[in-house]
């Protein structure tokens, strides 16, 4: 089930950053940390859904990704599934709420940051159709963008603050998190 984040998620959405997102940063930026402080600073900054599942009685957050918008852009900021609940569908699942949720804004592309290290989720975007852009070297990520089909109906820009251009701020960055 995909829904979006509560407070009580959090720690398990940290989990996730730490296990699933924080060893591929650190190829490029080996002492970077992350505090659940720093994380609920940057999951304010958009939409956060979360795909719960339920195992033994219990639901558990599974993946998660945070959609922000800008103007007419949406960013995938972190999108992270577990080891144990990846190859479900369930990042595909995440990955397309927060388009649905992008083109109900107005966003007319879909952007995000990928690790220069990892191939799969390289290749898991590709086959989503997204394509790489630009190299950004300060944190060593490909820009992968996606157009998205919108209608003019639900057209309604939204702004969180996030320049758009080679060289600008980007939603992840490392160096000096969130």
């Amino acid at each position: 089930m995909i829904r979006k984040r509560t407070a009580e998620d959090d720690r398990q959405i940290l989990r996730l950053v730490e296990e699933e997102l924080m060893p591929l940063a650190r190829h490029a930026f080996p002492d970077l940390k992350v505090t659940m402080k720093q994380l609920r600073q940057r999951m304010k900054r958009g939409t956060v859904y979360v795909a719960e599942e339920e195992a033994r009685g219990k639901r558990r957050v599974a993946g998660f990704v945070i959609a922000v918008v800008q103007g007419s852009n949406l960013w995938v900021d972190m999108l992270a599934v577990g080891k144990d609940h990846q190859h479900k569908g369930l990042g595909a699942a995440l990955l397309t709420k927060a388009e649905e949720e992008g083109r109900r804004l107005g966003c007319e592309s879909s952007q995000l940051l990928v690790d220069r290290i990892n191939r799969r989720a390289q290749t898991f975007y590709a086959r989503k159709g997204y394509m790489m852009n630009w190299y950004v070297q300060e944190v060593q990520c490909y820009k992968m963008i996606k157009e998205l089909a919108v209608s003019s109906a639900s057209h309604h820009p939204h702004q969180a603050g996030l320049p758009n251009q080679p060289g600008g701020s980007y939603p992840i960055v490392y160096p000096g998190w969130p």
